[in-house]
C-alpha cells in the first residue's frame, strides 16, 4: 500500500524500489562475513547450535530466499545510477532476491548448520563446548511439534535435568519462535528477480566487476558454513563473556 500511494503521489518524480528479501552477511565487501546485530535467520541458527532448538515448525521444501548485505547495497547503487538521470519518470521495482535463480530449502540450511555445529561447536557458560547435536526434526503442524518439545521436556525434568522453571522457559521460548517465524517457514511465493539480472546485462565487464550481485554465483553451503554462521559468531558472540547452552532436549 506504501508503494501505491508513493506511485500517486511521485509527480514527475522517478520512484525506485528495492526489494530484498531475507538479509544475510556479506558475501565479499568489505569482507566476507560482515553483519551488524541479530538477523531475521541468526536466532535460529544460534539457538541450534546451543542445543536449545532440536525441532522447528516448518516445511522443510520451503525456499528461503535469502540475499548478502553487499549485494543489496550493490543493487540500489547500479539502480541509483541507472535512474538517477534518466528522463524516463516512472516507477521501477528490483527484487534482490535468490528465491527464483539459485533458491535454497529450509532443510538443506539447517543441514549446512548440522554440519558446521558437528564440527566447530559453541560453548556453554562454563566454556565447555556443546556437542552431540542432532539433525534438526522439522514438523509440519504446531500439533505435532508442541507435543515433542512437551514431551521431551517433561522427561528431561523427570530424570533431574531440567527444573520445573527452565521446562517453562523453554515452552515459552521455542513456542514464540514457532509463531513468529511460521509465516516464513510456510511461504509459497517466489519474488521474480528479473528486472535486477536485466541491470546486470546493461552493465560493462568493469561495473560488473566491481558492482557485484549476481545471486546465481553463491554457493550456499560455503556461504553458510564458511561466511554468514562463522561471522555470526565472530562478530555477536565474541563480544559476550560466555554463551548460554543449555542441555539437549
Amino acid at each position: 500500500m506504501g508503494e501505491m500511494v508513493l506511485n500517486e503521489m511521485r509527480g514527475d518524480i522517478p520512484i525506485v524500489i528495492i526489494r530484498p528479501s531475507i538479509i544475510g552477511s556479506t558475501y565479499n565487501e568489505p569482507f566476507s562475513g560482515w553483519i551488524q546485530g541479530y538477523r531475521m535467520l541468526d536466532p535460529l541458527f544460534m539457538s541450534y547450535g546451543k542445543g536449545l532448538l532440536p525441532c522447528f515448525l516448518a516445511n522443510p521444501e520451503t525456499i528461503m530466499d535469502t540475499i548478502p548485505v553487499d549485494m543489496v547495497a550493490n543493487v540500489i547503487i547500479v539502480a541509483m545510477t541507472k535512474h538517477g538521470i534518466a528522463t524516463n519518470t516512472g516507477l521501477r521495482v528490483y527484487h534482490t532476491t535468490s528465491g527464483v535463480a539459485n533458491p535454497i530449502k529450509f532443510q538443506e540450511m539447517f543441514q549446512f548448520c548440522h554440519e558446521f555445529f558437528g564440527l566447530y561447536p559453541l560453548l556453554d557458560a562454563k566454556w565447555n563446548k556443546i556437542t552431540g547435536i542432532d539433525r534438526l526434526k522439522i514438523f509440519k503442524s504446531m500439533e505435532e511439534f508442541s507435543n515433542y518439545i512437551k514431551n521431551n521436556t517433561t522427561r528431561m525434568h523427570q530424570n533431574g535435568l531440567l527444573t520445573i522453571d527452565e521446562v517453562n522457559k523453554i515452552l515459552r521460548f521455542t513456542s514464540r519462535l514457532a509463531r513468529v517465524y511460521k509465516p516464513y517457514t510456510f511461504y509459497e511465493g517466489l519474488l521474480d528477480n528479473r528486472n535486477t539480472m536485466k541491470l546486470m546485462e546493461e552493465m560493462s565487464e568493469e561495473e560488473l566487476k566491481v558492482f557485484k550481485f549476481d545471486v546465481g554465483c553463491i554457493n550456499w553451503e560455503y556461504y553458510f558454513k564458511n561466511v554468514h554462521i562463522p561471522g555470526n559468531i565472530r562478530n555477536l558472540v565474541r563480544s559476550s563473556k560466555a554463551l548460554k547452552g543449555n542441555a539437549k532436549l
